[in-house]
């Protein structure tokens, strides 16, 4: 029957149609190949050094020994202390004016107040200069420092010591400067400590 109603019409029914989509066997076309890139002659890769042997190089480096700071000189030692000296001199010449500014004529027989004056000032100038960073205000000016060692500051019992070997120097007309001929001073052997150049002055 479909037979005939196709040779009359010349059209497929409905139920003549296939019920599966024709496979077409159509190849995709194929994508274009990527060019590779050249690499420039010029450029080369360098091979970093492993990491082991980069830390051993460093390891080397660290634990290469510097040279210690030079011990100072007989000549930079007075000139530290003397201006040590007259920086102790103005305090007094400062409480003296304030003596004035008080009303307050100075005379001889006040020397204890004023020993204690200049005593507590010398205290705080020096032992805590020391004890902090471990040079006075003298010992800067001339690039000096006390240090136990080159590698050790000193340590507040030192500063004390030697703030107490100053003051004997003083107290002896400065007679155990004569201990500096062999290197250290009467304060460097109370304390155990040296006197360094920390730097050199700009020319």
């Amino acid at each position: 029957m479909s037979d005939r109603r196709k040779g009359e019409t010349g059209e497929l029914e409905l139920f003549d149609l296939p019920l599966a989509a024709p496979t077409a066997n159509v190849e995709s076309p194929a994508a274009p190949p990527t060019p590779a890139l050249e690499r420039p002659e010029h450029f080369e890769v360098q091979a970093e050094a492993p990491v082991s042997q980069q830390t051993i190089d460093l390891e080397g480096v660290q634990s290469a020994p510097a040279a210690p700071p030079p011990i100072a000189t007989f000549t930079q030692r007075i000139l530290s202390g003397g201006a040590d000296v007259l920086i102790h001199a103005g305090a007094l010449a400062t409480a003296a004016l304030g003596l004035r500014m008080m009303a307050i004529e100075p005379r001889l027989g006040q020397w204890p107040a004023l020993l204690i004056f200049l005593l507590a000032f010398s205290f705080l100038y020096t032992v805590v200069s020391l004890s902090f960073w471990g040079q006075t205000a003298g010992m800067a000016w001339f690039g000096l420092a006390a240090r136990e060692s080159p590698v050790f500051p000193i340590s507040f019992s030192q500063a004390l010591r030697r703030w107490l070997g100053g003051w004997i120097t003083v107290a002896l007309l400065g007679l155990p400067l004569v201990l500096l001929v062999w290197g250290s001073s009467l304060s460097d052997r109370m304390s155990h400590s040296r006197t360094y150049r920390a730097f050199l002055p700009a020319s």
